[in-house]
């Protein structure tokens, strides 16, 4: 993953999800420039990002949970 640019924009205060949407698209530029192979690796960028933008099925159900309980 590309770490560097993701973890600077943390630092700087941009949201997680957001970070990695930033770094991929960076790297991403990077492979499509490299042209041929390289290109082709650039949809699997696309999947890291689009998988870190939505919320696991473990986070959904706590927070369920959660507005279950202070809800009552």
């Amino acid at each position: 993953m590309p770490r560097e640019p993701v973890e600077r924009h943390v630092g700087a205060g941009t949201g997680a999800a957001h970070a990695v949407d930033i770094g991929c698209a960076h790297h991403r530029q990077a492979l499509l420039s490299a042209g041929d192979h390289f290109a082709e690796r650039a949809s699997g960028l696309d999947d890291t990002a689009d998988r870190a933008s939505r919320p696991s099925a473990a986070f959904r159900r706590r927070a369920s949970l959660l507005r279950a309980a202070t809800s009552s």
